[in-house]
């Protein structure tokens, strides 16, 4: 069940890695909409301050995808008022996708999918499935870090001081070479390896 992140290179896949990640990327994004309507603010920035999902992809973001089960889209500029509510947006959305990682981990055994098929359709859900909860539970495993452009950084500039939120701001292009850096090397492949692993024990002591 658990899949070899370092397989991603593997082209029979590509299909189920994609769609993994759209639903992923698509709902991270609405839940951050979403939050940020319900507590008064708006978007900006992209898309004219309107949700569209086929704008909100960016190609890095979208590139990463290739090393592993995760990545990123388009900054979110947000006009809120209050650090909380700020925090609030940043921080719900990857708790979202762990959430949706578990519905799906549910969805997995509830339809009995783990059972050998070889119905196309079987295959497809099966495959989509089971890329669904890795790309789900590492969207929530990396976004919480506090490396731009993730919603970690966010989280950490939104809730300093002016004076330590303008240095952070200078170093927000480091964070991005961090951040690559920690997606593409083996180094960083086996620490998020590790972590998702730690992830979806604590899931499957949940549902056993």
């Amino acid at each position: 069940m658990i899949l070899q992140m370092l397989e991603y290179f593997h082209t029979d896949t590509l299909l189920f890695r994609v769609i993994a990640f759209v639903i992923a990327a698509v709902f991270h994004d609405a839940v951050h909409a979403a939050a940020l309507r319900m507590l008064g603010g708006r978007l900006t920035g992209v898309a004219g301050g309107g949700f569209q999902p086929s704008a909100r992809m960016d190609p890095l973001g979208l590139a990463v995808l290739l090393f592993g089960p995760y990545g990123w889209t388009r900054k979110m500029d947000v006009e809120l008022p209050g650090k909380g509510k700020k925090i609030v947006v940043y921080a719900v959305a990857p708790i979202a996708n762990l959430l949706l990682g578990v519905l799906f981990w549910w969805l997995y055994f509830k339809l009995h999918l783990e059972a050998d098929s070889v119905s196309p359709w079987i295959v497809l859900a099966r495959g989509v499935l089971q890329y669904s909860i890795i790309v789900n539970f590492m969207y929530f495993l990396v976004h919480i870090l506090p490396l731009y452009p993730l919603d970690g950084w966010y989280i950490l500039k939104t809730a300093v001081s002016d004076k330590w939120r303008d240095l952070l701001s200078k170093y927000e292009k480091y964070g991005l070479i961090l951040v690559l850096v920690l997606l593409i090397s083996p180094p960083g492949q086996s620490f998020l390896e590790w972590l998702y692993q730690y992830c979806a024990q604590a899931v499957m002591n949940f549902f056993y």
